[in-house]
């Protein structure tokens, strides 16, 4: 036994390699891999990944949890949608969707379709929460935001870095 495993080749240099699987193949219940598709959780899954977790915890429950650390410019999910590679044709692309529902009709907490922490040493002058860019179209949008209101809970700048009111037009 030499600490390598071929399922579906002749030979391998991996540690485990599984190639042209014809069905399916379950582990431990919890990860379901078919032809096209990757499944945590449950075992039809309808995208490349999806993960499910609908487990009761008491506590913060994370579908997902990545930490990242780096020496140089550091990134702990990028994420990169291009509508010509991904079928064509498309006229809207999202990099990221995100949507919650904090079950209707239930007493519960704030819902937060992104929420953003950033913290940052003292030998780093500044921290973004959101930082956005847009550019190369007709009418670029950094920041576009449709129903409801938004809140500013200190001071606002437009053509400023350093505000010294609530609201500093510059």
């Amino acid at each position: 036994f030499n600490s390598l495993v071929g399922i579906g080749v002749q030979t391998t240099t991996y540690g485990l390699e599984i190639k042209k699987l014809a069905k399916a193949m379950n582990v431990s219940g919890n990860l379901y891999v078919n032809s096209t598709s990757v499944g945590i959780g449950l075992s039809n899954p309808t995208a490349k990944l999806e993960i499910q977790n609908y487990e009761p915890v008491t506590g913060n429950l994370y579908g997902i949890n990545i930490s990242t650390k780096g020496n140089g410019t550091t990134y702990g999910i990028k994420v990169y949608a291009n509508s010509s590679i991904a079928g064509g044709g498309g006229t809207t692309v999202y990099g990221g969707y995100f949507e919650t529902d904090n079950n209707p009709g239930i007493s519960a907490g704030a819902s937060y379709g992104i929420f953003s922490n950033a913290k940052s040493g003292s030998s780093t002058p500044t921290a973004y929460g959101i930082y956005a860019n847009a550019s190369g179209s007709t009418t670029n949008y950094a920041g576009y935001f449709e129903g409801g209101n938004v809140h500013i809970d200190n001071n606002l700048s437009i053509g400023t870095t350093t505000p010294k009111a609530r609201l500093e037009v510059f």
